[in-house]
């Protein structure tokens, strides 16, 4: 018995209500097929009569069961392989070489299903750079079904599933065997992060990302859907970090946002228009700044004042949209204000107003740099009892006499 238009039609919203996920008309064999065997076990005689009860039903913890049969768990270790020779020759060396002074990789697996995806990165990781044991390492792997994380969670598969696309040595080298059934070494397992997250839903809590892999999901969400997703993604991925599609997919409805990087026949991406500002633009502007605003004198800073950082940041907007940031030691904050101020003792409001004067000068000259047009909001500078360190790739760190400071450009694009 087929399922009914309206009993389809009612699994459909109740799908994308949950997950965003898309169940177009002809679709109701993929309806039929992944909730009979809820049908059988709730002792129903068919999908249609399981529908039927459940629209009338308000256990949400059924709702829940219908969403994760529904949700294509299609996975297989080292799926697209030329992804995976892109990620080991191009993608992880760049990124190694980049991230030398903070030694740390963030990346996340998206729709990770079972788990096949994020402990194929960890092998490639742990087998071809063997310089990263060290560093501090993670791989967010994310999924809207509980069941799937749980299997990924214990890292337990069976001889079909490994059959499925893993090397006869990593296995050996990756697995241990567990009955009839191989489960990942403890040591891969400890890389990988397992977390319940619906894209189409608030991403809170997740640091900026390296690589970001989001393949072979997006197909199944509406432009809308697509467009806002991406464009999350793109907020959260570094200026000079990754984002890994399907074969099949692109980032159609957010292409201004992205552009790709082809390497053999693999296409990736980074974020568009973050032709970061060079580091040493930087050095130049700060150290013109502090030569000319600074003296050799020293002045005495408020007994008042007990915050040893100052942190203050001026926004851009416009065709570039980001901040530029400066903090430093309040010592270092003091010299500057007293020669502006033309004083031997400063207090906290010199010291703020100060500060972004300098702010502005250092701020103009940056705008010929970004796209156009682009114009400079007001500067906001507040005492700080710990340095914030910048992230992003366009940044400067240098010291006066000891005092440190460091200045970046971070885009909000």
């Amino acid at each position: 018995m087929s399922v009914a238009t309206e009993n389809f039609d009612w699994v459909a919203d109740l799908v994308r209500e949950k997950s965003a996920i898309v169940l177009a008309r002809g679709k109701e064999y993929l309806v039929e097929s992944r909730l009979s065997g809820l049908a059988r076990r709730l002792g129903h005689g068919c999908v249609d009569e399981l529908v039927t009860s459940l629209r009338t039903d308000s256990d949400h913890g059924l709702h829940e069961d219908v969403v994760e049969a529904l949700t294509t768990n299609e996975t297989s270790w080292y799926r697209d392989p030329a992804v995976y020779d892109c990620l080991r020759e191009h993608v992880f060396p760049d990124l190694i070489q980049r991230r030398q002074a903070e030694r740390a990789l963030h990346i996340w697996s998206a729709a990770c299903s079972t788990g096949q995806e994020p402990y194929t990165v960890a092998m490639l990781l742990l087998d071809q750079f063997p310089e990263l044991s060290r560093w501090n390492l993670e791989i967010l792997a994310t999924d809207i079904n509980d069941q799937v994380l749980e299997k990924a969670e214990e890292g337990r598969y069976t001889q079909l599933e490994v059959n499925r696309g893993l090397p006869a040595r990593n296995l050996v080298k990756h697995f241990t065997k567990q009955g009839t059934d191989w489960q990942a070494n403890q040591g891969m397992r400890d890389l990988v992060r397992l977390r319940k997250l619906c894209l189409h839903q608030p991403w809170g809590g997740l640091p900026s990302m390296d690589l970001i892999l989001l393949r072979n999901v997006l197909i199944y969400f509406d432009e809308e859907t697509r467009r806002d997703i991406l464009g999350r993604a793109a907020r959260l991925l570094r200026p000079d970090g990754y984002l890994v599609l399907g074969t099949a997919e692109t980032p159609t409805g957010a292409s201004d946002a992205f552009e790709a990087r082809k390497f053999g026949r693999v296409r990736v991406y980074q974020r568009r228009g973050n032709d970061e500002v060079a580091p040493d633009k930087l050095r130049e502007l700060a150290t013109d700044i502090w030569s000319t605003h600074l003296l050799a004198t020293t002045t005495r800073i408020d007994s008042a004042v007990t915050s040893p950082w100052v942190y203050a940041r001026i926004p851009y907007k416009g065709a570039w949209r980001g901040e530029l940031i400066l903090t430093c030691q309040t010592s270092l904050a003091a010299q500057v204000a007293g020669h502006l101020f033309g004083t031997g003792s400063v207090s906290a409001s010199q010291l703020r107003e100060a500060m972004a004067e300098v702010l502005n000068m250092l701020a103009v000259p940056l705008k010929s740099a970004l796209p156009t047009p682009t114009i400079l909001g007001a500067p906001k500078v507040q005492l700080d009892d710990h340095p914030r360190p910048c992230d992003t790739n366009s940044r400067y760190r240098g010291a006066i006499k000891g005092m440190t400071y460091e200045l970046g450009l971070v885009s909000k694009t």
